[in-house]
């Protein structure tokens, strides 16, 4: 028991348990995984469209929306996860303070936790120990909270709820902003937009084929 004992009081004093054991340290934790986070949706996202728009695998009247789909679920994961991210912290910690801390770190609950392991420290000692525990179980419940609000509950519920819908919108973005391209004639390719008109066009010989419903 001595030796765990100087073991456990060696670590729990080094600068870096110090450093963790500060008030801010579940809050930056969190915040450093949320970030974390979304810095890797928002790279992946613009990998994803990019892909989606060029990936010649997919029939090209499929891509517009699969890129759809991708930059929704890009844009939606980094919102939904910001919102998660931030307001759940708060609320574990109020959880924590609540209903965690006077089972478990209540000098009631430390004091009988010393009277029932005989621990060979003193009475101080424990409770500073146990104090610094405390400190731990905050940020571990804070992180993986964070963790698993963004990666399960927003990425894997909300974020699919509504990304479908919202890829049909940037689809027709996408859709739009992309001039025809006439692939069908023999000369140079001739790009134009759908409200092209020519009022001269019975004059006109050797029609591409893709002028023609326009021609009309």
């Amino acid at each position: 028991m001595s030796i765990t004992a100087g073991v456990a009081n060696k670590i729990l004093n080094t600068k870096a348990v110090t450093y963790l054991t500060k008030p801010n340290a579940p809050a930056a934790a969190a915040t450093i995984a949320l970030i974390s986070n979304l810095t890797k949706d928002a790279v992946n996202c613009y990998y994803y469209v990019a892909q989606s728009l060029n990936n010649e695998r997919i029939p090209e009247e499929k891509r517009k929306f699969v890129a759809g789909l991708d930059l929704a679920n890009g844009i939606l994961n980094v919102l939904v996860q910001t919102i998660v991210g931030v307001t759940l912290p708060v609320l574990t910690n109020k959880v924590f303070e609540k209903n965690i801390v006077p089972k478990f770190f209540s000098k009631d609950a430390i004091s009988k936790m010393y009277t029932k392991l005989k621990p060979n420290v003193p009475l101080a000692g424990f409770e500073d120990k146990m104090l610094k525990n405390k400190a731990f179980a905050k940020i571990g419940l804070s992180v993986i909270a964070t963790l698993v609000g963004t990666q399960i509950i927003a990425k894997r519920i909300i974020v699919p709820l509504i990304a479908t819908p919202l890829a049909s919108y940037f689809k027709d973005k996408f859709k739009n902003n992309k001039k025809c391209e006439c692939s069908d004639y023999d000369g140079d390719k001739i790009s134009f937009e759908n409200n092209i008109k020519n009022d001269n066009h019975s004059k006109i010989e050797n029609i591409p084929k893709c002028f023609e419903a326009f021609m009309r």
